[in-house]
Parts: structure tokens; C-alpha cells; sequence
């Protein structure tokens, strides 16, 4: 299995592409496949990049159609309506983007869904309004397994999307960067799929953001001697407002809004009963008082929205 991609003979971070990157035990290290993942921190834009970087190989194969499953094993991917749209990180997770589909005009707009999954409520967003609805994900099985559950509904491979001529009024790239070892090249995709008055849409986790449960987690890395998380290395990519607004302006897009906000993720919800432990009581509590410091400081939180469209000098 390959790990290192061609592109990482040096190591630019993910996000501003500068050669700034200082190892560090700021995040532990992950285990997987037999190799070891270590965090290097950027020391311009202060966002985390995890190498070695994962190849195209491995990618396919860590969100194949079992990452769902795997991820959401009580909702499932058979599951017509998708992922399951009454628990709180749901929401707090799609809130946003369901909000701006409601607020725009859709008839006649098309609209594509990068990293789509299984997600209903955002399809019926769409369609709803009269608009066209297109679904990609990366793994050739698991679009074949939307197709066959969902009928009604397009989808295509990342492979198929990058040898068409498709072009979109708007699109979605929900939760994806975080995965990319290298997200300005998938952004310079699709720029490439984007109208020339198209809007490109971005949400994600802000996992280098300040917060006291992202300090638990700091503290934690440096002053426990654990050895490797032996898991997936889902998050690569570990961002901040500067590193996110760093890699839009390298992708040559220009923002036209930017909110962020905080979520009960890595929480479902709060909930302090019998069942819960000692510390996710005490990680629940940090979360409280980063959701209380949110409400005041409109910058503090760990998820980002952004719009963004074409830089009009660089179309």
C-alpha cells in the first residue's frame, strides 16, 4: 500500500502551501495500516497537515461504501432517508447550508453535492426549489450502492466529474477538506465545475481553532506518553479561520460571507446521565462554556460556512 503520493516529496502545508511545517505533539500521532501519521503545524497560517500525505489508493479505500456504515452504523447507508437528521450534531452540522438553500432561488440552478453521502435532507433542499440535484463521492462502489438506493437521484465518481464538461450553478463541499491531503487541488477542480457566476460552497470543522476542549486535547497530546491512536486517518487537514481563508485565496476564489460558530461535535449531544463517564462529563462541561464564549465572541467557534465565487481577475 502506498502512502506517500508523488506530491509529497517536500512537505508544503494543506492549506497556505508555504514550507513552514514543524513537527509537533500538539495532536498525537495515528497508527494505521502499519505506518505512522504525525501532525506538522504550519507557521504561517497555523493549521496542521498530517504526513505522510495519503495517496489517491487509500483514500478510495478508507471511504469506500463501508465508511459510512462504519461511521453511522445505526442510521446505515440502506437507510432511504439517509443519515439521521433529528440528532443535534445534525443539525447544528447542516443548519447553516439548509438555511442559505432557503434563502436563494434555486429554479432552474444546478446543484452539485461534493462528498454527497447519503443525505436526504439536503437533495429535498434542493429539488424542492425546482432545483437539479447532482451527487458525487470519491469510491466507484459506493456511488453504484446511492444509485441503487436512490433511483431518482444522479451521482458520479470524483473521476467521472473531473473528465466531464459539467458545470454547476452551485457547489457544495460540505465536510470534505478535512479528508484532503491536498484540498487547494480539489478546490482548483472544482473551479473548474463552477459557472463563471457560480457560488462555491464550504463548511467544515475548525480543528486548530482556540477553544478550552481543543486545549484539553493539546494538553493532553503533550503531557501523556501515549503511543499512536491505532485509527483511520480521517482528519488530515486540521484548520483554522486564517488557514481556510489562506487556501480560498490560493485557489483564487474571493468570499463573500464567512460565519463561524460552535457545535456540540465530537458530541452528539449533551447529555450528563448515569451512563456517561467521568471524562466526557468533564469534556461535555468544557463544551458548554466553548458554546457560552461563542455565543459572545462572533469568531470563537470550531466549524466554519463560507460562500466564495471566482476572483473576477483571475476568471
Amino acid at each position: 500500500m502506498e502512502f506517500i503520493s508523488e506530491e509529497n516529496k517536500q512537505e508544503p502545508c494543506f492549506f497556505c502551501n508555504t514550507n513552514t511545517l514543524i513537527p509537533t505533539r500538539r495532536r498525537r500521532k495515528l497508527s494505521f495500516h502499519d505506518c505512522t501519521f504525525t501532525f506538522f503545524r504550519c507557521l504561517s497560517c497555523k493549521g496542521y497537515s498530517l504526513f505522510p500525505a495519503l495517496s489517491d489508493e487509500l483514500i478510495q479505500e478508507m471511504y469506500s461504501s463501508n465508511y459510512l456504515e462504519n461511521m453511522y452504523p445505526k442510521e446505515g447507508l440502506d437507510n432511504k432517508r439517509g443519515l439521521d437528521s433529528k440528532n443535534e450534531s445534525f443539525n447544528d452540522q447542516y443548519a447553516h447550508l439548509l438555511q442559505f438553500l432557503s434563502d436563494i432561488n434555486l429554479r432552474g440552478k444546478t446543484f452539485l453535492d461534493f462528498g454527497s453521502g447519503a443525505i436526504s435532507e439536503i437533495y429535498e433542499a434542493v429539488t424542492n426549489q425546482g432545483g437539479s440535484y447532482t451527487g458525487v463521492e470519491y469510491d466507484a462502489s459506493l456511488v453504484l450502492r446511492l444509485k441503487g438506493n436512490f433511483p431518482n437521484r444522479t451521482y458520479y465518481t470524483v473521476n467521472e466529474l473531473v473528465k466531464s464538461d459539467m458545470t454547476f450553478d452551485f457547489i457544495f463541499c460540505g465536510d470534505v477538506a478535512e479528508h484532503l491531503s491536498f484540498p487547494i487541488k480539489t478546490l482548483n477542480v472544482l473551479r473548474e465545475h463552477l459557472r463563471a457566476d457560480g457560488k462555491l460552497i464550504i463548511q467544515g470543522p475548525l480543528e486548530a481553532s482556540s477553544s478550552l476542549c481543543h486545549l484539553s486535547v493539546e494538553l493532553k497530546s503533550l503531557f501523556l506518553k501515549a503511543s499512536p491512536y491505532e485509527f483511520p486517518p480521517y482528519h488530515v487537514s486540521l484548520a483554522k479561520k486564517e488557514s481556510i481563508r489562506q487556501m480560498i485565496s490560493i485557489s483564487k476564489f474571493s468570499e463573500e460571507y464567512l460565519k463561524i460558530y460552535e457545535v456540540t461535535w465530537p458530541f452528539r449531544s449533551i447529555s450528563f446521565s448515569i451512563k456517561t463517564n467521568l471524562m466526557q462529563k468533564m469534556g461535555m462541561l468544557l463544551k458548554l462554556f466553548d458554546k457560552a464564549l461563542a455565543f459572545i465572541l462572533p469568531s470563537y467557534g470550531n466549524r466554519f460556512f463560507i460562500v466564495v465565487s471566482k476572483s473576477k481577475f483571475n476568471n
